[in-house]
């Protein structure tokens, strides 16, 4: 189960999907799966050296520069690791100021009238911040928003069955969304219908 695991993330990472290579590194380096020491110990040297090169994206130094540095490299469509980019995105909203004082202004406010002019006199819009915010939201809109080559191909899937029984989309269900979407949407279901399977039985 494992060495399968270890293949699908390498196959993620092949397809740029960095968000689902890390996600399942992490989860095979938890303390719970680390202490399965008998299938460590007969895990074949290759899926061994496949899972320590996977790892170094974990790497944090450099605010986690062996991640950035291969990411920064992927062509659309790539999936980013999420919790990156919710990191990014906070410094630049909470990290900048959304405006800036005019210290101009403010010193020949105080010369004229001999007040103290009020914060809001004297801000100006921090533009640069804004700038900066919606240059990366668009990076990674741009990344995210074309489709794989395979996705088409998922109804023709037996287990992914897009267009039949329980994986047919709901009436409420938008027809011109991507196969990529109905797919999450047949896979999700699936996972509601296991608990009720089980308690039937």
């Amino acid at each position: 189960m494992m060495r399968k695991f270890i293949d699908v993330a390498r196959l993620c990472l092949d397809w740029n999907n960095y968000h689902t290579a890390m996600v399942i590194v992490m989860g095979l380096k938890s303390n719970s799966v680390q202490k399965l020491e008998e299938a460590w110990q007969s895990m074949p040297s290759r899926d061994l050296a496949t899972l320590r090169s996977l790892e170094k994206l974990l790497d944090v130094s450099g605010n986690m520069r062996p991640y950035r540095s291969a990411f920064s490299a992927a062509k659309a469509p790539a999936i980013p690791f999420f919790p990156i980019v919710l990191k990014d995105l906070t410094f630049f909203v909470e990290g900048n100021k959304t405006y800036l004082e005019d210290t101009d202004a403010a010193a020949s406010s105080y010369m004229k009238d001999a007040r103290r002019p009020s914060p809001n006199e004297l801000s100006l819009i921090n533009f640069a911040k804004f700038r900066t915010v919606t240059r990366f939201v668009t990076s990674m809109l741009a990344l995210t928003s074309e489709n794989y080559s395979f996705a088409g191909l998922l109804s023709t899937t037996p287990f992914f069955n897009l267009t039949a029984g329980f994986g047919a989309p709901s009436e409420a269900t938008d027809m011109n969304i991507g196969p990529l979407d109905l797919l999450a949407q047949t896979i999700e279901r699936r996972i509601q219908i296991v608990p009720t399977s089980h308690t039937s039985s």
